[in-house]
């Protein structure tokens, strides 16, 4: 239908967007728009970008710009927090690569300056049906449930590797006093919990082992 574009001003096969008409170039131009095109969006920012438009059509136009740049800013906020939540993991399985954990009260070597605190981490993990039917076979026979042994010794690992994050993220350079629970929660599902107490040390000067 032929119609005056409220964006160009144009007289022009126009389509109507809620109560704005626009031309097909016009509407090509809201497409690219709408696809975070820059150059696009520049020009119509402009003081000058619209000179033929209505109110209408200049309100609709720079509303549409709007929220492109909204998305364009929310989407630059959520790559950075994404490239800073990235870069804080790194440094925390960087952390943890050097992270002492054990079971004694003291660390041989070093010596312990504050105390922060008892420190945890928690994993459950289901023991699954041919788990549950190996443990069968096995307390029949009387052999190893090597099923269930596997799982309890992932369960186990991913417990202190939990806790060891978590001691990370308070400041500690090492957990002593480790210790570590089984628990049955259901006929299937197993809790592995670490436990021990996170502290901040220092290497002793002048230490021979």
């Amino acid at each position: 239908m032929v119609n005056t574009c409220d964006v160009c001003g144009k007289d022009a096969n126009c389509r109507t967007i809620g109560k704005v008409s626009i031309c097909e170039d016009c509407f090509s131009d809201l497409e690219m728009i709408r696809n975070y095109d820059k150059a696009m969006i520049d020009k119509y920012v402009k003081e000058d970008g619209m000179p033929y438009a209505t109110e209408e059509g200049r309100e609709f136009m720079l509303q549409q710009i709007s929220y492109r740049i909204n998305d364009i800013r929310e989407k630059e906020l959520l790559e950075r927090k994404k490239r800073e939540q990235e870069k804080l993991r790194k440094t925390e399985q960087e952390r943890i690569a050097n992270f002492i954990c054990t079971t004694t009260p003291s660390i041989e070597g070093y010596e312990i300056v504050e105390y922060l605190g008892v420190i945890s981490g928690e994993a459950s993990m289901g023991t699954g049906f041919f788990s549950d039917l190996n443990a069968a076979g096995s307390d029949f026979f009387g052999t190893p449930a090597s099923g269930y042994n596997s799982k309890l010794g992932r369960a186990k690992q991913k417990a202190i590797n939990q806790m060891c994050m978590n001691a990370v993220q308070i400041g500690a350079t090492a957990i002593v006093g480790v210790d570590i629970d089984i628990l049955n929660t259901s006929s299937n599902i197993f809790l592995a919990c670490a436990n021990g107490t996170a502290v901040i040390t220092r290497k002793k000067t002048n230490y021979t082992p």
